[in-house]
């Protein structure tokens, strides 16, 4: 008999959020409040260049050769000073009726139009700009910045390469290069950008290097990246983010123990860095030092009570250290202080996944869907639930909904997939479990539950290679063991590999009914009855109402010409399931002697 499973052997926990306790550095899911003080918020255009154009320097700047259009210009900048950008343009466009070839003037308009939201208009003018004076670098800049809110990246490179070919002390184009370089994901440029600022800046905005900590972090240059925390320090010996980061460069190399001590530091400067909080969390954690981790935890919500996530990483030192009856306590307690927030939910609910509670968890997971429409986590965990409660039919809208909004997860795709399979709709099976296993090859379960579709869809030689690469991965897995070997005996092949197989398996689980009636089945395919008859009357102690055990056993009585016995067993499984078509035919085949 086949047995199936719907995940492998470990705890579910196939989706990685914040709050789960993992070895690995992930840099950029600790990294947000750093980068939201970073340098310059780039192409987005706030009405004017980064470099401002004082009013006084552009009247120097302009033509005084015609008197109206420096006094125009004057009344166009004194309205641009008091936001009256409307009549500041059409202060500079008269101007220039009178100064037709002005690059100071155009600027200007274009700024106005900007500021206007005329984007189109402005980047005509800017043009017209740059042909008259390929100087006004700032009309260069802005042109840039508008072509990046039009995703013309190649020309935003042009743009601000031209620039630095002018003026290599022009600071903003190596940021924003630099930025535009990370867009790209050409961390290396990005590094020289900033690393160009240094050398034009006598003194740097200490922000720079957060920037290149943390490039040099993804590129994984440890040693450079501890660096320039290091300097970043040196500027502001009480700045929480330099400790931080440090911490993060000596835990990339292994060296926990600066690690520790360098985000103890940040807390004592920034107390409010719930990044560095967690990593000192974990970093006990992992250590065992669960009183210490506790108390951090403690500490951050002494400090701020309305901060969900170190209520949640408290709840997580209780599960690891394995306290899962303070766990169970402490999660409806987040709850009841939090109840518009899904993350406690979803967290409480997983937990109570991983203690099989079932009839719990789902609740937890729908109310996070119904706090949260588009939470596929939501959806996907009360589909699971569902079909750890045998609520087949009702668990497919919440997997399918899950995977509208994540339609490569993996772990949605397999759950949904082994629905059908067990539906026995073979054809949505089987793309939704290829779909899983093309983001997680070596998943056992999701080979196996393949394996049985193809088997379904009496696609042999696929389900055999899928069995035999399964096995190859986990040669002991007494499930595998078992369905391929009740897979051959069921079409009659290589029945000896068969019984190998499935007594392998019941070595290691010696009271499984599902094994016991595989080898007893394989024993009546090479035609030993006793043997057959002796399994598989076990396997009925053991799963007393199960019919297809029963159809076995009747049809073994009925090859050993035991006719009354077998009519007795499949009229019994017959009461179980009436319009069982197997049983049917069983009975009608014993009839028929």
């Amino acid at each position: 008999m086949k047995s199936i499973v719907y995940h492998d052997k470990r705890k579910i926990t196939p989706l990685k959020s914040r709050y789960e306790i993992t070895s690995n550095i992930q840099y950029k899911a600790h990294w947000p409040r750093i980068l939201s003080g970073f340098i310059l918020i780039l192409f987005v255009l706030n009405g004017c260049a980064s470099r401002t154009i004082h009013s006084d320097t552009a009247v120097q700047q302009s033509d005084k050769k015609n008197p109206n259009a420096v006094e125009l210009f004057v009344e166009g900048t004194t309205h641009e000073a008091t936001g009256n950008y409307s009549a500041a343009l059409l202060s500079f466009q008269e101007a220039l009726i009178y100064d037709s070839t002005s690059a100071n003037l155009l600027f200007s308009i274009a700024k106005s139009y900007l500021r206007l939201g005329k984007e189109e208009s402005a980047m005509h003018t800017l043009r017209r700009c740059v042909s008259l004076d390929p100087d006004q670098l700032e009309a260069h800049e802005l042109l840039a910045r508008i072509y990046a809110t039009q995703g013309w990246w190649s020309l935003v490179e042009k743009k601000y390469l031209y620039i630095l070919s002018r003026d290599s002390t022009y600071t903003d184009a190596y940021y924003n290069l630099a930025l535009f370089y990370m867009r790209q994901n050409d961390r290396e440029k990005a590094v020289h950008m900033y690393q160009q600022v240094l050398k034009v800046q006598e003194y740097p905005d200490p922000q720079i290097f957060l920037g290149l900590g943390e490039l040099y972090l993804d590129l994984g240059q440890f040693d450079q990246a501890e660096a320039m925390y290091d300097r970043l320090i040196e500027y502001d010996p009480q700045e929480g983010f330099g400790y931080y980061g440090r911490g993060l460069a000596q835990e990339s190399i292994g060296d926990t123990v600066r690690a520790t001590f360098s985000y103890r530091q940040a807390l004592q400067f920034g107390p409010d860095l719930l990044e560095a909080r967690e990593r000192l969390g974990r970093l006990y954690q992992i250590q065992e030092q669960w009183q210490d981790a506790l108390d951090l935890f403690k500490q951050g919500i002494v400090q701020d009570s309305t901060e969900i996530n170190n209520w949640l990483e408290m709840a997580i030192v209780y599960r690891r250290q394995d306290d899962s009856t303070s766990a169970a306590e402490f999660y409806p307690q987040i709850i009841d202080r939090f109840p518009n927030r899904w993350e406690a939910r979803l967290d409480y609910g997983r937990f109570l996944l991983d203690e099989q509670n079932y009839d719990k968890a789902y609740p937890q997971f729908k109310q996070v869907a119904n706090l949260d429409t588009n939470n596929a986590w939501g959806w996907m965990f009360a589909g699971i639930s569902l079909v750890h409660l045998d609520s087949i039919d009702q668990s497919i809208p919440y997997l399918e909904q899950s995977l509208r909004l994540t339609p490569n997860d993996p772990l949605g795709n397999y759950y949904l997939g082994t629905v059908y399979m067990q539906q026995e709709i073979w054809r949505k099976a089987k793309p939704l479990l290829q779909h899983a296993l093309k983001f997680r090859p070596t998943w056992i379960s999701a080979l196996n539950a393949l394996a049985t579709v193809c088997d379904g869809m009496h696609e042999y030689a696929e389900s055999d290679s899928l069995y035999e690469r399964a096995i190859e991965l986990d040669p002991g897995n007494n499930l595998l063991l078992n369905n391929f070997g009740y897979s051959l005996s069921v079409r009659g092949v290589r029945l000896d590999d068969a019984l190998d197989m499935a007594k392998r398996a019941l070595e290691q689980q010696p009271e499984n009914g599902a094994y016991l009636d595989t080898v007893g089945w394989i024993y009546f395919q090479l035609g030993d009855y006793p043997k057959a008859v002796e399994h598989i009357q076990r396997a009925l102690v053991i799963r007393p109402e199960h019919v297809e055990v029963m159809g076995h056993l009747g049809e073994v009585y009925g090859k050993m010409g035991q006719t009354e016995e077998a009519a007795r067993v499949l009229n019994h499984a017959l009461t179980l399931e009436p319009d069982n078509p197997e049983i049917q035919q069983l009975l009608e085949n014993l009839e028929a002697k």
